[in-house]
């Protein structure tokens, strides 16, 4: 159909700000996802914040479960507490590693952490140049929902990334229905974005989805991290954001110098029921261990997204080798 532009667009800036689904737009203005499409991009090309939606090239999706509020109930002091991050497991590829995944998540038993995150590249999916085990996308989310780890004690949360994306980019598969229908112990934000409440501060989640025209962040809220998978090194930036790249738990990197597979803990202490500060503890499975290689102590106290200064951030590096560091 022909699309009227002019009178139409005021309609779907009224359906959006109602915060209508992607299908109830199509359905009260009569028009297909292709119409939508075309629609959507015109508004962001005419500078319209547009945070309910993902859109691609040929495809949209609405962007549920973006705000998830983290229970301390299970952590003995709520002033202090830990979470696990983990990024780029990759399960299906040749060098993926379940082993390391498995270890991890017994570190967190030990360490009595119940929360963890997972920032996105869960499965290699289809279309990529890399070497795959697993070359189908059903063969990697049936092994990542059979092998996973299981510890009803943990509550995962799950943001898929540019990979996971493949599935429904390629194959018409949403995995994340897939893993929910299986796994009621895995909560998958969704793609490319996601955002964790923790007590009244915000934390950012982000997996970058090149296809993707933006990442549209719904960022009405102020956060001090922003927790990004993706580049599969370790890496802690900027004043004003603390953007915090996450290794891969897999044996894949494009750079010899990278030794993975690691995981992060990182240990919050909040003061007036606000993050303060974050102890960053970069892990590494090795030889079939788990050991601590770096740790980090970040300073939150600042703005939204933080320090206005270099003196404000205080970033200490110590090193361990071959030693646990005792909690």
């Amino acid at each position: 159909m022909k699309t009227e532009y002019p009178d139409i667009l005021n309609k779907v800036i009224y359906c959006i700000s109602q915060n209508k689904s992607i299908g109830e737009i199509c359905s009260i203005l009569n028009i297909n996802c292709e119409d939508l499409l075309k629609i959507l991009k015109l508004l962001k090309k005419n500078n319209y914040e547009i945070d309910n939606y993902h859109f691609a090239d040929d495809l949209i999706l609405d962007i549920d479960s973006t705000s998830l509020k983290i229970s301390l109930d299970k952590c003995t002091n709520t002033d202090c507490f830990s979470i696990g991050i983990i990024s780029d497991t990759h399960i299906g590829n040749n060098k993926d590693c379940l082993a390391a995944i498995h270890a991890a998540y017994n570190e967190f038993l030990k360490r009595n952490i119940y929360t963890v995150v997972h920032l996105g590249d869960v499965i290699e999916g289809d279309h990529t140049s890399l070497s795959q085990r697993y070359a189908d996308s059903y063969e990697q989310t049936s092994l990542l929902i059979h092998q996973y780890p299981c510890a009803s004690e943990i509550n995962t949360i799950l943001l898929l990334g540019n990979h996971d994306y493949h599935c429904i980019r390629y194959n018409q598969t949403d995995i994340k229905e897939l893993i929910e229908s299986e796994r009621t112990d895995l909560k998958v934000l969704g793609y490319g974005v996601g955002i964790l409440s923790i007590a009244e501060d915000y934390i950012y989640l982000r997996h970058k989805i090149p296809s993707f025209i933006s990442p549209l962040f719904p960022f009405n809220q102020e956060g001090k991290i922003l927790l990004t998978g993706h580049s599969h090194s370790f890496k802690v930036e900027g004043y004003r954001v603390r953007k915090i790249r996450v290794p891969s738990l897999s044996q894949l990197s494009n750079d010899p110098k990278i030794e993975n597979p690691c995981f992060l803990i990182l240990t919050f202490h909040l003061n007036n029921n606000k993050l303060d500060y974050c102890e960053i503890q970069k892990m590494i499975y090795k030889h079939e261990d788990i050991k601590t290689v770096e740790v980090l102590n970040l300073s939150l106290v600042g703005g939204a997204f933080g320090c206005k200064t270099q003196e404000q951030l205080t970033l200490k590096r110590k090193k361990t080798q071959n030693a646990y560091l005792q909690v």
